[in-house]
């Protein structure tokens, strides 16, 4: 959108909120601001679905793994739900720290196998500065 648009549009809008500053603080409080939108995303669907697909649109040409990133993938999610359910090791792998323990998952083809690491180990494996595989097994 050109710049001029963009600072007319702007205006419009510090004008109009100006005007109606009664209308929108009335709408804007409890049960009726929430009666008001549901009551205007039945009246409006269509509308509210061509919105919501033209966003999607957008989003999908900037970055085409939007999607992707912002959604584990199954094999994840299980492995850490199955993974939830088995006892951490009391101590990181790494450092012997006590405190702030949480799983990896070198591999979620294999769920139930996980390494306990502190939060500062695993931040590191992350980061490619530790690789578990080089380290002397506990």
């Amino acid at each position: 959108m050109p710049a001029d648009k963009e600072t007319d549009r702007r205006k419009y809008s510090r004008e109009y909120r100006e005007r109606n500053k009664d209308r929108i603080n009335k709408l804007a409080r409890g049960k009726k601001a929430k009666l008001a939108r549901r009551e205007y995303v039945e009246k409006n669907k269509e509308k509210i679905n061509e919105r919501d697909k033209a966003y999607r649109k957008r989003c999908a040409e900037k970055d085409p793994n939007y999607w992707k990133k912002r959604k584990p993938t199954k094999k994840k999610v299980n492995a850490r739900n199955i993974a939830r359910k088995i006892e951490l090791l009391p101590f990181c792998e790494i450092c012997n720290k006590k405190t702030t323990l949480e799983r990896h998952h070198p591999d979620y083809e294999n769920p139930k196998f996980f390494a306990t690491f502190c939060k500062s180990c695993h931040t590191k494996i992350h980061k490619y500065l530790l690789v578990p595989s080089r380290l002397p097994s506990t």
